[in-house]
């Protein structure tokens, strides 16, 4: 057992004892960080796909998905994230100005680049606070065609990421998206139409 008060020198007990002495130094790592960030990412997806879900509901599907994790946590997150449950106004079916846009990638063959590019959204948490990574990939290729980061989830953000793309990049065939806030609203819909050359939008996965 090291002494550190001891008149012998800590290396000379490390000599003694076979040891390395940098494990004297050695601190637990707090995977705090680290499992916000999954938490956090996976609470965005579900977010994403339900969005009139609240803190408790989902703290309910996160448990469900065997998460030990309470609606504190998750409330302290979504905060964090900007995220609020969003409930549909009386009689409302359907987001204002939104229209429904058929899948089309259902049993489609991606044979080349720029056939279909895909887009989506996560959550990066960093040491002092957190940020939005958005990417635009090509499907077949895998290749990043843009991407982006902010504290923000803007729809402005995302079409940041879209311009971007195309003005680097011959115009795709197909955009995919999620049915999120920021993919069915009317600055992205019309950025898309405005921007078309032959080319289709695709909502939904």
């Amino acid at each position: 057992m090291m002494d550190l008060s001891s008149p012998v020198s800590a290396r000379q007990q490390c000599e003694w004892l076979n040891i390395n002495r940098s494990t004297l130094y050695y601190q637990p790592q707090d995977n705090t960080h680290r499992d916000d960030t999954l938490i956090a990412n996976r609470i965005s997806e579900i977010w994403q796909a339900y969005p009139f879900y609240g803190y408790r509901r989902l703290t309910a599907q996160l448990q469900r998905e065997g998460h030990l994790i309470n609606h504190k946590r998750v409330k302290r997150l979504m905060d964090e994230m900007g995220l609020q449950a969003l409930y549909p106004k009386p009689r409302l079916s359907a987001q204002d100005g939104v229209r429904p846009w058929p899948y089309l990638l259902k049993d489609l063959v991606i044979t080349h680049p720029n056939q279909v590019w895909s887009t989506d959204l996560t959550y990066v948490r960093l040491s002092s606070g957190f940020v939005y990574l958005a990417v635009m990939l090509d499907v077949y290729s895998r290749r990043v065609m843009s991407w982006g980061i902010s504290n923000t989830m803007e729809a402005e953000f995302c079409l940041d990421i879209l311009g971007r793309g195309l003005r680097q990049h011959p115009a795709p065939l197909i955009v995919n998206s999620d049915q999120g806030s920021q993919y069915t609203s009317q600055l992205w819909t019309q950025a898309l139409e405005t921007n078309q050359h032959g080319w289709q939008r695709q909502m939904g996965r």
